[in-house]
């Protein structure tokens, strides 16, 4: 897993809660607090300014083509995997590269909860 006190069962946990968040009715509770939308799009700000020449696009097309046939449960856990080893932004790639537009949604969305990123940004 990718850091301590982020168990499986935690990612588990907060995609089963944004899960159920959109099962609600219209006047439904949301998964991100105010203030972590405001970090989410500062996030994707961010993310738009980085520059992604060193990253190996082979790598990336290879580890989106083996998230594709995932659950979501460890597509999300495989993101945070590679966020460990290999950078939040070189996972963020992977995600974008699968073309999952709910996948990419959901890894911002639990990265932003509970500010998971800051484990991530040295």
């Amino acid at each position: 897993m990718p850091e301590e006190g982020l168990s499986r069962e935690d990612i588990e946990r907060h995609i089963e809660s944004r899960l159920e968040m959109e099962k609600q009715p219209e006047n439904k509770p949301e998964f991100l607090s105010d203030s972590e939308k405001q970090e989410k799009v500062k996030i994707q700000e961010e993310i738009k300014k980085v520059n992604f020449q060193q990253i190996d696009e082979e790598e990336v097309e290879k580890e989106a083509e083996s998230l594709k046939i995932k659950p979501l449960p460890g597509k999300i856990d495989r993101l945070f995997e590679l966020a460990k080893d290999k950078g939040i932004f070189f996972a963020l790639k992977i995600a974008e590269s699968t073309g999952d537009g709910y996948l990419i949604d959901v890894f911002h969305d639990l990265l932003v909860k509970d500010s998971f990123f800051k484990k991530f940004v040295k």
